[in-house]
């Protein structure tokens, strides 16, 4: 909004050591201070004096950010110097502006002059300075009614103010407000309707033309029906009667619509973009498609709004890297009611400051062309299987349906118990097998634990933890046999008691066969191992034939 009223804006990244959770001296008990934290800075236009060669925040050799602040900010934020700070009078031009409006609206001291805002007031004056070989991490100087308050490098060693444009202008600074070409148009049509409310107010109740001597006064009028009016007769003169009110011209309607129409032209916002349908007879698409040219309109002024939206993250990320010493908790929401809580320092972050914005996402787009679109991809399987619960349920989220957590809860569920047994994997918590239950939606679990095993997460893994993954894998796997055919387990153990039979029975059929040797067609050597029988002899078939012989 103050990008739109004075063409820019910034936004400036401060480090504030006063807010934060309170540090206490456990052996005193005493206050020292505060965790400090991040804090973000809306500052207007005529806040920031950049560099008057400069054609962006880049190229200014110097910024200087002048804003009011009350005495007793100053004394907190700097209790070295904070308290020599006096009071001074309203000279900056920014300053008048916000308590002119702060007068007119319920924000501020409602009807009170600016002179009475002002008490006890300081203008807080910050001079940013470029690195340069006699400053490598560049300069920041505070002052305040002529008292120097700090004199020190940039926090971060480089310019924490992202400026925001309006509508850019190529080899300018100072960009051009969209309010500025709409305030003659808007101008033209407050003095139409003016007019308009002025013909209403004069003509609407109608008029009577009387001669002078009718005797017939305004007074004579009440609002009574079937109303008697007594006057006088004037010779050669008409009876009162009512006076044929002059209409509106028709041109001044047509005026009026042509100036709304400008209105919405200059400001980007046409019929489709605020829901009214130009004809009954366009369809889905020319009406998407007209929406695109809302959007067209809007792109470069959008494009440049996210980049900044990326520097302002890249700031942020830095005073983390450099200002969070002590442990801080941060809190990650993933799908549904799935999340983790990590704690981590600025340190964790390794000058890993990249921050991207998705390009085109803070375009305004309508829902219910993008929810159709989303359903006709869906029915045609082209966001895949429409019966898969995962392409449901994300189909599901995209439509924008509100909070969709408790529709999916089981799901939710279910993956973030796969994801935690991979974690005590990845740590080599060999408990990790005992937590496993048989009533677990093993098929699920398999299926999650197969993708993770292809990918090259599990490459990285020791031969230890990869041997533990593949155990749990092998017991998932028997836990979905044993419930989907539970004779196979059984048959299982039947096997196994009989190959640990064999070597009994097989041993009592050797000493069977020694003491009757050619038995069973057998015979054996003095060591007792089987030969072939003689060509002469003939077989025979077992011990019972033996007997009955």
């Amino acid at each position: 909004m103050s990008a739109m009223q004075g063409g820019h804006a910034y936004c400036q990244i401060v480090w504030d050591p006063t807010i934060g959770k309170p540090m206490i001296n456990p052996e005193t008990n005493e206050l020292e201070g505060y965790e400090g934290d991040i804090r973000i800075e809306s500052l207007n236009c005529l806040e920031v004096f950049p560099d008057p060669l400069a054609k962006n925040v880049e190229d200014c050799q110097y910024i200087i950010k002048a804003k009011v602040r009350k005495l007793d900010y100053f004394k907190e934020r700097y209790p070295d110097r904070g308290g020599a700070v006096k009071e001074e009078n309203a000279w900056l031009l920014s300053s008048l502006y916000d308590m002119k409006s702060n007068a007119l609206t319920s924000v501020g001291i409602a009807g009170a002059s600016t002179n009475n805002q002002q008490k006890n007031a300081a203008i807080e004056l910050v001079y940013y300075e470029k690195r340069s070989k006699d400053f490598p991490n560049g300069r920041m100087i505070c002052s305040a009614a002529g008292v120097l308050l700090e004199d020190k490098e940039l926090p971060i060693g480089e310019y924490d103010i992202v400026k925001f444009d309006d509508i850019k202008i190529g080899g300018r600074y100072n960009s051009e407000s969209v309010i500025t070409h709409l305030r003659p148009v808007q101008d033209q049509y407050n003095i139409t309707r003016t007019k308009c409310a002025d013909w209403v107010r004069k003509l609407l109740a109608g008029k009577y033309i009387s001669p002078k001597g009718a005797g017939l006064g305004q007074e004579a009028f009440n609002n009574e029906s079937g109303e008697i009016l007594e006057y006088n007769p004037v010779p050669n003169a008409a009876p009162p009667q009512a006076m044929t009110i002059p209409q509106i011209p028709p041109y001044v309607y047509k005026d009026l619509e042509t100036l709304d129409k400008e209105l919405d032209y200059i400001s980007s916002i046409n019929e489709v973009s605020r829901g009214v349908l130009p004809s009954a007879s366009i369809p889905a698409s020319g009406m998407a498609f007209l929406q695109e040219q809302d959007q067209t309109r809007i792109g470069v002024q959008t494009g440049a709004n996210e980049i900044g939206y990326a520097k302002v993250g890249e700031i942020v990320l830095r005073y983390v890297g450099k200002y969070y010493e002590m442990p801080r908790l941060l809190k990650t929401a993933g799908e549904g009611l799935e999340y983790t809580v990590k704690e981590f320092v600025g340190a964790d972050i390794k000058d890993n400051y990249d921050v991207c914005v998705i390009p085109g996402s803070t375009i305004p787009q309508s829902k219910v062309l993008r929810r159709q679109d989303l359903l006709n991809a869906f029915n045609i399987g082209l966001l895949g299987d429409p019966h898969d619960p995962k392409v449901r349920q994300k189909v599901l989220e995209e439509l924008e349906y509100g909070d969709i957590s408790e529709v999916w809860k089981k799901q939710a569920l279910k993956e973030a118990q796969v994801k935690k047994v991979i974690a005590a994997i990845e740590k080599g918590d060999t408990s990790v097998m005992t937590r496993m239950s048989q009533f677990d939606d093993q098929t699920f679990h398999l299926e999650k634990m197969d993708d993770y095993r292809l990918s090259d997460k599990y490459e990285e893994l020791s031969p230890e933890k990869q041997k533990l993954f593949l155990d749990a894998m092998e017991w998932r796997l028997q836990a979905l046999v044993s419930i989907s055919n539970p004779q196979i387990p059984q048959q299982q153990q039947l096997a196994e008691q009989m190959v640990k039979a064999m070597p009994q029975q097989f041993a009592q059929h050797k000493v069977a066969l020694a003491q009757h040797p050619g038995a069973g067609g057998v015979h054996m050597d003095a060591g007792g191992n089987p030969t072939q029988p003689p060509m002469d002899q003939e077989p025979i078939a077992n011990v019972s034939q033996l007997k009955r012989k």
